[in-house]
C-alpha cells in the first residue's frame, strides 16, 4: 500500500494497492468533509486513476461522518461526466466500504441509482467491510 494523497484537513486519502496482478486505488472520505476538500480530492483520484490507467476503486466510507449535499450533485453533475470523457473506460468499478451513518449509507446508494439510470459506466457494488469490497472487486478483474 502506498500512500498517493492526503488533504490537508485530513478528510480525503488516496491509497495506491498492488497483490500480485490485482491492482486498485482506495480512496477515503473520513470525518466531516468541506465541499472544496471533496472536490480537491475527487479531481486528484480521477487525475491519478487516468495516469495509473486503474479502473478498480475502492471507496472507504467507513469513518465518514457527513458531505455536504452540494458535494453529491456535484459528484453527480460534474464528476461522473467527467469520468465518463476523460477516463474514456467501457466500465469503471467501484466497491463502496458503506458508512456507519444509515443517511450517507442512503446517500451513497441514491447517487448510484441516479448514475445508473443516466447510464454511466459504474459497476457499484457495496459492502460492510473491507475484504468483502476487496474480493468483489477482484471477482471483476478475472471476469
Amino acid at each position: 500500500m502506498q500512500k498517493l494523497f492526503e488533504n490537508q484537513a485530513k478528510t480525503f486519502k488516496i491509497t495506491e494497492h498492488k497483490e500480485g496482478n490485482f491492482h486498485y486505488l482506495q480512496l477515503f472520505l473520513i470525518g466531516s468533509i468541506e465541499t472544496e476538500d471533496y472536490k480537491e480530492g475527487f479531481l486528484k483520484f480521477l487525475q491519478i486513476s487516468i495516469d495509473k490507467d486503474i479502473v478498480y476503486f475502492v471507496f472507504n466510507y467507513l469513518e465518514l461522518v457527513h458531505d455536504p449535499p452540494e458535494c453529491r450533485a456535484w459528484f453527480v453533475a460534474k464528476y461522473a461526466p467527467m469520468v465518463t470523457k476523460r477516463a474514456n473506460k467501457d466500465k469503471v468499478y467501484v466497491s463502496v466500504v458503506e458508512s456507519g451513518n444509515l443517511f450517507q449509507q442512503f446517500a451513497a446508494k441514491l447517487i448510484t441509482k441516479t448514475l445508473q439510470l443516466a447510464k454511466y459506466p459504474f459497476v457499484v457494488q457495496f459492502y460492510k467491510d473491507l475484504e468483502s469490497a476487496k474480493q468483489w472487486l477482484k471477482a471483476q478483474q478475472q471476469n
